[in-house]
């Protein structure tokens, strides 16, 4: 379509008018220098569902500048210092049940074991519980979780809502809630069970959780009825967070990080296979400045030559495609003129082959993220977490939890690609950027 109309168009879904966008330059203006105009996701109405309409990824306006500003604090350099034992503690079981499968030099689908590493990251630092996902498939939070995955995460309009939410008005007009029944009961149930537990602990720990349960000092006032509307930011940060909002923001750091970061792990792991000499760059890199000393939030965030592959693996398989905002007046874009309420969608996908920023889009290689060549692109051409004030919360999370574990991972294995390995992978057709037939490797112990 991009090719046929450029890179700023206008397109239906179904009666719902949308601009499509990959001129990186309206995106800075939309994003950043004219953000004011352009501030939330969802048109005012657009999402009437009473579990998620407090996420921070969907709350609008003042509402949301209280969310933000309430979880940002987390995700702090020195926050993430204070998680690294969880994270370590979750890569070690991944590698320690990847020893045991691959004993007699199995091929293994490294997806699976993504998927459960990431299970248990999130479910320790947004719900607070140590699950062990890699040996311990039965645990109730995991069937749950997976359970409720199973119809939830293949749902579009739960996708559409938190990541792409260009259906705007549908839910509405039918009076469609995007999570069901079964799933809401089982999240309300592992946060109410979760806050229970931790204000009975004597010391906190250092998560998502913990933050949010600072904020909810007073059940009482945090569970008066607030009209959003007409509630300021100043009379926001005199309340407490409320149960629903750390429910809803718990949901949408475990729907946002869960399966994004396993499939971004994998296409790392991927990626360590498929092209040896860069990837004998990052061992080289991680066996000079760390060894086999314990990977660190410091170590780890030195290395440059990791930042620059895990850089270019998430332009070519970053987790979603496109991102939006949605215009609260009338405005003039690129020429023409908006009408107030417009959704506009990023074509991120676009964006990142395109040949203006990325010569031979589809060649994988690291060296594009030298900071030489840095310095020569256009800043918004590389947006796997958005951009401006609303890109993504838990950035800093997901990179350093991707490369805490390609660094474990090259410490323990030589990861290499085998008969099984499909070059190039077939895309499942969800909502996410993933592989529809898994990825299939040999690691060999070192």
């Amino acid at each position: 379509m991009v090719e046929k109309h450029g890179k700023f168009f206008g397109q239906y879904f179904g009666n719902m008018s949308s601009l499509l966008v990959s001129d990186v330059d309206i995106i800075k203006q939309i994003c950043i220098k004219d953000f004011s105009k352009f501030p939330n996701r969802l048109a005012e109405g657009d999402n009437n569902d009473p579990y998620l309409k407090d996420a921070v990824s969907i709350a609008r306006d003042e509402h949301w500048k209280f969310l933000r500003s309430s979880i940002s604090p987390t995700f702090s350099s020195g926050k993430m210092r204070q998680m690294m034992p969880l994270l370590q503690k979750c890569v070690n079981d991944m590698v320690e049940k990847l020893k045991k499968d691959t004993e007699n030099g199995e091929v293994v689908d490294v997806c699976k074991y993504c998927g459960s590493f990431s299970m248990d990251v999130i479910a320790s630092t947004a719900f607070g519980m140590d699950v062990d996902a890699q040996n311990d498939p039965d645990n109730a939070f995991i069937k749950n979780a997976k359970k409720a995955f199973s119809s939830g995460l293949k749902n579009p309009m739960l996708l559409f809502v938190l990541f792409f939410p260009f259906t705007r008005g549908i839910l509405s007009y039918f009076k469609l809630s995007t999570l069901s029944k079964e799933m809401a009961t089982f999240f309300h149930a592992a946060v109410n069970t979760a806050i229970d537990e931790r204000k009975s602990e004597s010391s906190k720990r250092q998560d998502l959780l913990g933050l949010m349960l600072n904020a909810h000092t007073d059940k009482e006032k945090s569970e008066e009825n607030i009209e959003l509307s007409s509630t300021t930011l100043k009379d926001f940060k005199k309340r407490p967070l409320t149960t629903n909002e750390i429910l809803a923001n718990s949901l949408t750091f475990f729907l946002a990080g869960y399966e994004t970061t396993a499939n971004a792990l994998s296409f790392v792991l991927y990626c360590l296979a498929l092209y040896p000499d860069y990837a004998d760059k990052v061992r080289h890199e991680v066996a000079d400045n760390i060894g086999k000393e314990k990977p660190t939030y410091d170590n780890v965030s030195k290395l440059q030559y990791l930042d620059m592959f895990v850089c270019e693996v998430l332009r070519l398989y970053g987790p979603a495609a496109r991102f939006n905002r949605t215009t609260e007046e009338d405005v003039a874009i690129g020429g023409y003129k908006v009408p107030k309420g417009t959704d506009i969608q990023f074509a991120i996908g676009v964006i990142h082959r395109d040949p203006e920023f990325w010569p031979e889009p589809e060649v994988f290689d690291p060296e594009r993220f030298t900071p030489e060549n840095k310095e020569k692109r256009h800043p918004y051409a590389w947006l796997p977490f958005g951009v401006g004030p609303r890109n993504c919360v838990g950035m800093r999370l997901a990179l350093i939890e991707l490369k805490m574990a390609a660094v474990t991972m090259i410490q323990n294995f030589t990861v290499v690609r085998c008969d099984e390995t499909e070059v190039p992978i077939t895309f499942d057709k969800g909502g996410f950027i993933k592989a529809q037939n898994g990825i299939k490797l040999k690691l060999e112990k070192k």
